[in-house]
């Protein structure tokens, strides 16, 4: 019984380190540290925006891992994932700063126009950076779209830390 679970256990291990190893991950320097993004794939280019507000990329993989013949980039905004590198809260951390983090992946990897995939919080991040970008952008996607209502942002900007992934590569 128990080396049945060590052998489901290991198993499990390899296969999703086998896929976290199909991401090439790069970073570029920001004032206090760095933003880090990963990138997998080759075509058309899609930036996966995840929501909470102050969730890693982590759980974006799944959808992108789900679309093939596109390359597919993931950012951990400043405040989540590895570009947590400072206590998040809302005197740094901004719908505004994760369109300008989204934007300087785009620009580092010299994309002229890409689509841009928003899930939950980050569909309002996927509107706000085709509002900011427009020219940027081919389409937007949107995949279980949080509400129009920003009330409750100030709450989980302030609450950030509590939601944060920062989960090993």
């Amino acid at each position: 019984h128990t080396m049945k679970k060590i052998i489901i256990l290991t198993l499990l291990f390899l296969t999703s380190n086998f896929t976290f190893a199909q991401y090439k991950h790069d970073s570029i320097k920001v004032d206090f540290g760095y933003l880090h993004y990963y990138v997998k794939g080759k075509g058309t280019p899609i930036v996966h925006l995840q929501g909470g507000p102050g969730f890693s990329h982590f759980y974006m993989r799944k959808i992108a891992d789900s679309i093939s013949n596109h390359q597919n980039i993931l950012i951990d905004y400043q405040g989540t994932g590895k570009s947590q590198y400072r206590n998040a809260d809302a005197s740094w951390v901004s719908i505004d700063r994760i369109i300008a983090d989204v934007e300087l992946v785009r620009k580092k990897m010299n994309i002229e126009k890409w689509t841009v995939i928003g899930h939950s919080y980050g569909g309002m991040f996927a509107f706000y950076y085709g509002v900011k970008h427009p020219n940027q952008v081919n389409k937007i996607i949107s995949i279980c779209g949080a509400g129009t209502d920003n009330s409750s942002q100030n709450y989980f900007m302030d609450n950030i830390d509590l939601y944060s992934f920062n989960l090993p590569i």
